[in-house]
């Protein structure tokens, strides 16, 4: 991988009027293992973010050492996502890989006072990375929805 960082999909909110847009508070993504490795790995990425109006950046939420997962490219991979937006506290994120949980985590997720969240499927890659290779990825069998 010749790039810092690929975001296969995210959770993303527009902001309020006159506010600006922020980072994605859930992503998954692929990166290399370490800087310059040629192994790469699959990561789960929260972040939490303040009242919209205030000019105070976002905290990353420690998911521990389990929300990384060993990547082997051309090969399928089940990923099951239960997220609840819950800036004020209420929230929820659990993710599974291969029927394996690799995130369970109750607490603040998302964004303060913003409207509009929506699901993004899509590779967006790093800016640091002119020429980089191209990447592919194929969804199948998305289902958006509540829970019962």
């Amino acid at each position: 991988m010749t790039h810092d960082w690929c975001i296969v999909s995210q959770y993303n909110a527009r902001p309020s009027p006159g506010e600006r847009w922020r980072n994605p508070p859930f992503s998954i993504g692929v990166r290399p293992q370490a800087p310059h490795a040629r192994e790469e790995v699959l990561y789960v990425d929260l972040a939490t973010f303040p009242t919209a109006g205030s000019q105070e950046q976002g905290r990353h939420v420690d998911l521990g050492p389990e929300a990384v997962v060993p990547l082997q490219r051309d090969r399928s991979y089940a990923v099951a996502i239960d997220f609840a937006d819950g800036a004020g506290g209420e929230g929820l994120l659990k993710v599974r890989v291969d029927d394996k949980l690799i995130v369970d985590y109750a607490g603040p997720t998302g964004y303060a006072n913003f409207a509009g969240c929506f699901f993004a499927y899509g590779l967006y890659r790093s800016p640091w990375c002119p020429g980089c290779e191209g990447l592919s990825a194929r969804f199948v069998n998305v289902v958006e929805g509540v829970a019962e």
